[in-house]
């Protein structure tokens, strides 16, 4: 019974972490198009979608094109 508590224990706070994610996501998604600026690729529930599915996977992307400097300035938003 140990190894299972442990293991639903580790699913559930796995669960709550990608939740938190994918609220992040959802709402920084949202303010970007709010302000008028292009959310790349697909729309803020695609991307808060992916993050709750696949976790960091999705969410290290997300921030690459949309938050880093990698993303561009001026015009090209």
């Amino acid at each position: 019974m140990g190894n299972l508590d442990l293991m639903l224990c580790f699913f559930g706070l796995t669960f709550v972490l990608h939740l938190f994610f994918d609220t992040g996501v959802f709402v920084a998604a949202r303010g970007l198009r709010a302000r008028g600026e292009k959310v790349m690729f697909a729309p803020p529930v695609v991307w808060a979608l992916l993050t709750l599915l696949w976790g960091m996977f999705a969410l290290v992307p997300y921030w690459l094109i949309h938050h880093s400097g990698l993303r561009g300035t001026g015009q090209n938003r």
